[in-house]
């Protein structure tokens, strides 16, 4: 006889136990903060580096809203942006304004000594 798991919308021939094991062994991928996004078109771009698409992802991890259509924004340094890439803060900045000119990333100065704020684009901002 067949048995019907509701949790997981599926019907199997042993018992509901091989079901909740089942479960406890998938992984399960959420919209929780712990994930940078990245938009297709962004990833898809052949013009960009592929850094330039990394650290796109990385600055999402740091940014506030997570939602990517709200146009999030971050103040990580390019320090810890180094750091967390593995490359020096030259190549940082290298790829941070690359992400600008192509319409990816918008860069404001904040003020002497203190991080730039970046907000990042869902969709490539056209240049004026």
């Amino acid at each position: 006889m067949h048995e019907y798991d509701k949790d997981l919308g599926l019907f199997y021939g042993g018992k509901i136990k091989k079901a909740e094991k089942m479960k406890k062994e998938s992984a399960v991928f959420t919209d929780e903060i712990l994930y940078g996004k990245t938009p297709q078109t962004l990833l898809r771009d052949p013009k960009l580096k592929p850094q330039a698409k990394a650290l796109y992802g990385i600055l999402h991890t740091y940014s506030q809203p997570k939602d990517l259509k709200s146009n999030p924004h971050t103040f990580v340094s390019q320090k810890k942006l180094a750091k967390d890439l593995g490359m020096s803060v030259r190549n940082v900045r290298r790829f941070l304004k690359e992400l600008e000119d192509s319409g990816w990333t918008t860069t404001e100065r904040r003020g002497l000594n203190m991080s730039n704020s970046i907000t990042l684009h869902s969709r490539k901002k056209r240049r004026k």
